[in-house]
């Protein structure tokens, strides 16, 4: 084209960066935190497959028997180049440490060669210690009923704390509280959330026997349960862990007389509210089917296969003559509240059975519900009192009302209103349905120290002209 000067372009070409992939974990891997730890793959000049089922199926662990993982949820693709897998393990005991190897396919980044990882893993060395609950074996509590288990350490050497979880039945027991045992020195941290315990201490470690915890549940229903103990370590004064030996409990029931009485679902030898307490909790349950064959419960008295408000009130007609105002204890007077048995009794009424054991329950039911009844509506003392920050108000209604209780301070200043709508008639004094106040004013502001005034109002809702309303006062302390 009739030039004299040659041009020159450059391009910039970016080198493809090799391939390479690591595995890591957050923490050394151990035989307490296998469970649920996570690997993290990395990868370098490659993409992981878009699906997270093909990464799955070219993945796998070896190396340490019972080490796993999940084959539907394990492993997360968090980028294209990020994935990560969650370990599983079913607790097979390993007395030495370990090396657990983890398998990458080629097949999960499309590439030509598998890689191989190793992780060490420190074993957990055995103690010659045993950790039990005992009594290892007990009766079932009434439904209400609250019992005991210590969680026992014997043999102990060097610990300077422990954790273990306690598994039991839901449909059996209800978890109430944990306190920490005598066997840590006083000042030993201790942690539980629910049934999951753990204590340390910096005072010096503890030797022999004692008592690590105390655990406390609630019967719910009246059948044999198991106690387990999982997840059990001692921690010496070095900071290393140790397994233990562990052994469990059981809570039974007693056998079945060889002359049952009719009723006596707990067979105790009488026929009571703790009975009637086990059907309510049972009410509603269709029986379940054993080899074909309707599976036996003492609470479906009939035999129907059903347990429904026939079976509660053939259990109020089996009350002793005695029974005549059934008596009522803590348990069971939380439990059986006005409101359910009028329930109870309107549901019962509905049916048209005239046969003399319906009638006889009936009447029982009647007579129940009056035992429940408040005679008068009342207001109680607070409790505690003196009271620091919080408090509970007792009351008795003695007909259905809209109910609210008003606190002022030494003035006569309104500080808080507390309404509790309409509520059936009945004893409110146990801390489940007391009337509750926190220590605040309406603006959520915690109140000064002094003395205080608390006013329960009630309007009736019953249609009765012997029905009023009821007003009365009392006084409390803060004491800070």
């Amino acid at each position: 084209m009739g030039y004299d000067k040659a041009f020159t372009f450059q391009f910039p070409v970016t080198a493809i960066e090799e391939e390479s992939l690591e595995a890591s974990t957050a923490v050394p891997l151990t035989e307490i935190n296998l469970p649920g730890s996570i690997i993290t793959l990395t990868l370098n000049g490659r993409r992981f497959v878009p699906r997270e089922w093909d990464i799955r199926d070219a993945v796998s662990v070896s190396g340490i028997e019972g080490v796993t993982f999940a084959r539907y949820d394990a492993v997360d693709r968090v980028s294209d180049t990020v994935a990560t897998v969650r370990l599983w393990f079913d607790g097979t005991d390993f007395d030495t440490d370990a090396t657990l190897t983890l398998t990458v396919g080629a097949d999960a980044i499309s590439y030509n060669k598998d890689f191989t990882f190793q992780f060490p893993v420190t074993a957990i060395q055995n103690s010659n210690a045993t950790v039990s609950i005992s009594p290892a074996s007990i009766v079932s509590p009434n439904v209400g009923e609250q019992l005991t288990f210590d969680l026992n350490i014997a043999g102990g050497e060097n610990v300077a704390g422990y954790q273990a979880t306690v598994s039991y039945s839901y449909t059996a027991l209800d978890y109430v509280q944990s306190v920490n045992g005598d066997y840590l020195p006083e000042d030993a941290f201790f942690f539980s959330r629910g049934t999951k315990l753990a204590a340390s201490t910096l005072a010096g470690a503890a030797n022999g026997d004692g008592t690590l915890a105390t655990l406390t549940f609630e019967g719910v229903d009246f059948k044999p349960s198991t106690l387990a103990l999982s997840e059990v370590y001692l921690v010496d004064a070095d900071g290393k862990r140790w397994e233990v030996t562990t052994v469990g409990a059981e809570v039974t029931i007693p056998p079945e007389p060889a002359e049952a009485i009719f009723g006596d679902i707990n067979r105790d030898g009488i026929v009571n509210i703790q009975d009637l307490a086990i059907v309510a909790v049972r009410l509603d349950d269709n029986l379940e089917t054993f080899g074909g064959r309707l599976k036996q419960n003492s609470a479906d008295l009939n035999g129907d296969g059903l347990i429904n408000i026939v079976d509660l009130v053939l259990v109020a007609s089996a009350f002793n003559e005695v029974a005549a105002a059934p008596p009522l204890n803590p348990q069971t007077s939380g439990l059986l509240t006005a409101a359910k048995v009028q329930g109870w009794f309107s549901q019962a009424q509905q049916l048209t059975r005239t046969d003399p054991a319906y009638l006889r329950g009936m009447t029982v039911l009647a007579q129940l519900l009056k035992t429940l009844t408040p005679k008068q509506s009342a207001l109680l003392p607070n409790y505690p009192n003196p009271f620091n920050p919080e408090t509970w108000i007792p009351y008795h209604l003695s007909d259905d009302a809209d109910v609210h209780i008003s606190i002022y301070d030494i003035r006569g200043v309104l500080v808080r209103r507390l309404d509790f709508g309409h509520q059936i008639a009945g004893y409110y004094t146990d801390r489940t349905k007391a009337a509750y106040w926190d220590g605040k004013n309406a603006f959520g502001e915690p109140v000064a120290s002094g003395i205080y005034f608390y006013t329960l109002s009630t309007e009736s809702t019953r249609d009765s002209v012997t029905a009023g309303d009821f007003s009365a006062t009392r006084k409390m302390l803060i004491r800070k």
